[in-house]
C-alpha cells in the first residue's frame, strides 16, 4: 500500500 507517496500527488491533483 502506498498511500504515501501518492498522498503528495493527490494533494497536488485534488482541486482545491
Amino acid at each position: 500500500m502506498a498511500s504515501k507517496k501518492w498522498r503528495s500527488i493527490d494533494l497536488l491533483q485534488m482541486p482545491g
